[in-house]
């Protein structure tokens, strides 16, 4: 089964990239950007009864699609996970790096709001009912059907539906309507009037990186993390796209990459996985602070920043004032 937790969470682990947010990269407390009061009016942070009514209503959703599709289905509240983490946890900062890594592999342990317990699906009595055939079609009605490479063939030919980046919900059956319905993954930077000052925005990540200075403590970083016993990391980034690539093989299936619950998965195979990221991710602080990586950036994404807000500032109040008439 499809978790949706997983795209959820690797949306959000995307937008803290996009946007500058650099794992292991600050310290105990990030200082304030400069682009911090527009990122909080694109995205405002979700009221708790707010995000259960868009649960309960997505599901609701869900059924009545089922239905139309011959299918009985109950609406499933434990399935929907948001991520709730300790408000004391500053994301990248060395406890978060000792309690959870990239939270990546550590995620689907306890970094998101999961039930506790042993997840029970309402539905699994009525999917154990059906015939093998059956039960395809369900899960082809309810997440839709594996996406088929046309140039690929053998066990390639599976696209990867737990890779966010190639989601599309008209692929994603009732669940992608629903959700899409309902606006779970509506991004308010697609809209085309805000289009162009967004790229701009998100531009300004890669730029900071790509500064003179932050490029010569990089490689001062990548150095240090070598010796530290973790080489093969050559830019900031490389550590969560190496775990983030791991945790996606560990996750693979027969039917293509897909999200799984904990138990579905190795539990030797994860608890290694998650040592070692937890282990990568604490060098990888010691050596940014240490190098003074984590300082440079920090001084050249806020430089950048001020200079863009300074430049755009009509344009970014004009964005908030839209976002809060809406």
């Amino acid at each position: 089964m499809v978790f949706p937790a997983a795209l959820i969470v690797v949306g959000l682990m995307s937008g803290c990239s996009a946007f500058g947010a650099d794992p292991s990269a600050s310290g105990s407390a990030k200082p304030a950007s400069p682009l911090d009061p527009y990122y909080a009016a694109l995205y405002p942070k979700p009221d708790d009864a707010a995000q259960k009514a868009s649960d309960a209503a997505v599901q609701d959703a869900v059924a009545v699609c089922m239905k139309e599709q011959g299918f009985d289905y109950k609406p499933d509240l434990n399935s929907t996970t948001t991520l709730v983490m300790d408000p004391e946890m500053e994301w990248g900062s060395e406890e978060f790096a000792k309690t959870n890594g990239y939270g990546i592999t550590t995620d689907i342990s306890g970094l998101t709001g999961a039930p506790s317990g042993e997840y029970v699906d309402p539905n699994q009595q009525y999917i154990d009912s059906l015939s093998p055939t059956e039960q395809t079609a369900y899960n082809d009605a309810l997440w839709g059907a594996p996406l088929v490479d046309p140039d690929a063939s053998g066990d390639d030919a599976s696209a990867e539906v737990g890779d966010a980046s190639n989601y599309d919900w008209h692929d994603a059956g009732c669940m992608g309507a629903a959700q899409h319905e309902h606006g779970l993954f509506s991004d308010p930077a697609d809209d085309p009037e805000y289009a162009s000052l967004t790229e701009e925005m998100g531009a300004l990540y890669e730029k900071a990186h790509s500064s003179p200075a932050v490029q010569a403590e990089e490689e001062e970083w990548s150095s240090c993390l070598a010796s530290a016993g973790y080489p093969g990391f050559e830019h900031k980034d490389d550590p969560l796209s190496h775990f983030s690539d791991r945790m996606g093989e560990l996750q693979k299936t027969g039917d293509g990459l897909q999200a799984g619950q904990p138990s579905d998965l190795d539990p030797a195979a994860l608890a290694a996985l998650q040592e070692e990221e937890i282990a990568t991710a604490v060098a990888d602080f010691d050596c940014a602070r240490d190098t003074g990586y984590a300082e440079t950036l920090q001084r050249e994404q806020t430089r950048i920043e001020q200079e863009f807000v300074d430049e755009n500032k009509d344009r970014l109040d004009a964005l908030v004032a839209r976002l809060g008439a809406q």
